[in-house]
């Protein structure tokens, strides 16, 4: 597959906003004929929005053709959208909460798939080097004309190291 893309960064050096969008084209061609090509455009972008010195206002955006290992299928589009929010209740307490939107693509009605995941989360630094932290997902999975649809919750505790 080749992938194409054109993009600018803006607002680095800015308090406010700041973030990078790209444009571009991916195709994936597979090596078996009998399988269709998938193409089209892709888009890449995040934001920040610093609303206040303790909130900020993330967004991102991601597409790229990928491939799959679904029979009679040659590849499909993976494209994902989602917000997230943090605020900083002390420099060292940060929460979070976000919603994401997926989707999976072949263009010819075999692989369709939609996913909603929202999460929320809890950062506790220790120091510079150590963060505690917490994250809750909850998923819900949707496999257009397939029965592996599901609901799933999920909770995540640990330490993070930095070096």
């Amino acid at each position: 597959g080749q992938r194409y893309r054109a993009g600018i960064p803006f607002g680095n050096t800015g308090q406010i906003l700041r973030g990078e969008v790209s444009l571009g084209y991916g195709v994936q061609t597979p090596d078996d004929d009998a399988l269709s090509q998938v193409d089209g455009l892709i888009l890449d972008a995040n934001a920040t929005w610093r609303a206040t010195e303790l909130t900020s206002l993330l967004f991102t955006a991601r597409s790229d053709v990928t491939e799959t290992t679904t029979a009679n299928v040659g590849g499909a589009f993976n494209r994902n959208a989602g917000i997230e929010v943090r605020h900083a209740f002390k420099r060292y307490l940060i929460a979070s909460a976000g919603i994401a939107y997926t989707t999976l693509d072949s263009q010819d009605g075999i692989i369709d798939e939609r996913e909603w995941r929202s999460t929320l989360g809890l950062e506790y630094f220790l120091n510079t080097d150590a963060i505690v932290f917490s994250n809750y997902a909850h998923t819900d999975y949707d496999a257009i004309g397939s029965d592996s649809d599901f609901s799933a919750d999920e909770i995540f505790v640990g330490i993070r190291l930095r070096r």
